[in-house]
């Protein structure tokens, strides 16, 4: 059996790892080959996949980042290896934290050969769902209000994240843990005060807006993490605008549920689309878009983008 899970989030990969480690270590002999690592090598794996363990017959070998460390004379002599492999009884897990080339022979091979999924990163109320999970793992309960908060707190920060609700869930034991328990326990981030900042941008109050995102790049908050979440809100209110505008709808619970955004999201959505049309959205997401492709050739700054947004909007 081959597993093969593959994605951008390396906490995330690994807990797939994990997981099959965990369902085959009782009864397989587990090696695992770490691509990071000087001594790993093509010859080093297919060593381990050939080795016979006479008190365990059965193997679990974990490859972690293999495409990303070696080129594709190296994974073609892995290919050729793995066909003629009887992996009948073996367990082989390809753990591998980016997106490897989609063209690649091996690639396209395991896709066809092993149980493979792309890992991505949970979004909106996947996300949550993805907390509430994990806070029952650890034996402990997070309400909604606070799992909306540790949602916009850390995004696509999963394993900051998992570490927070762990936290969370030792500090409250078998009691809900609260908002007021995520204000206390967990370090604020961008992503937590991108929604006031974005009201004060979109209401026209300037200089406040200016103070706050200057006091949020004083706080120790990356300038180009401020300018994603900002983004990401963007694109958020430009999706709650569609129905918001030009649907017609004004129920939060209608728009929470097509848009599989929190509810507490689509009505501050409509608050601030109360004073800001959709042109006006599209104008300042497009400004970001192509302050983005500037940012990439170096053309730009990404403070100067943000407080020219400001000043402008």
């Amino acid at each position: 059996m081959i597993y093969f899970y593959y994605g951008k989030n390396a906490y995330l990969v690994r807990e797939e790892e994990r997981r099959i480690r965990d369902k085959y270590e009782g009864t397989h002999a587990l090696s695992c080959a770490d691509a990071d690592e000087k001594d790993v090598s093509v010859d080093y794996i297919t060593s381990l996949l050939g080795a016979q363990d006479l008190f365990s017959p059965q193997r679990l070998v974990v490859a972690r980042d293999f495409f990303t460390s070696f080129d594709a004379r190296e994974q073609a002599a892995l290919l050729s290896f793995l066909g003629e492999l009887n992996h009948d009884q073996d367990v082989i897990v390809f753990s591998e934290a980016s997106i490897p080339r989609k063209n690649g022979k091996l690639f396209k091979w395991l896709l066809e050969n092993a149980t493979s999924q792309e890992v991505v990163v949970p979004a909106g109320i996947a996300l949550e769902r993805w907390i509430q999970d994990y806070a029952k793992k650890q034996g402990g309960v997070i309400d909604s209000k606070a799992v909306y908060e540790l949602s916009v707190r850390y995004g696509d920060q999963i394993a900051l994240m998992a570490r927070e609700v762990e936290k969370l869930c030792a500090f409250k034991g078998v009691n809900p843990a609260t908002i007021d328990d995520v204000k206390l326990l967990t370090r604020s981030r961008a992503g937590g005060d991108i929604f006031k900042l974005l009201e004060l941008v979109t209401s026209g109050r300037t200089g406040q807006a200016l103070v706050a995102l200057r006091q949020q790049v004083r706080a120790g908050d990356d300038p180009h993490y401020i300018f994603s979440m900002f983004v990401y809100q963007l694109r958020t209110l430009l999706s709650v605008a569609s129905l918001y505008h030009e649907g017609g709808i004004r129920d939060k619970m209608v728009i929470a549920k097509t848009l599989k955004i929190h509810p507490f999201v689509a009505q501050k959505s409509m608050v601030v689309l109360n004073s800001l049309t959709t042109k006006q959205l599209t104008k300042m997401y497009y400004y970001l878009r192509e302050s983005d492709e500037k940012m990439k050739l170096g053309r730009a700054d990404v403070e100067l983008v943000m407080e020219r947004l400001i000043i402008k909007r």
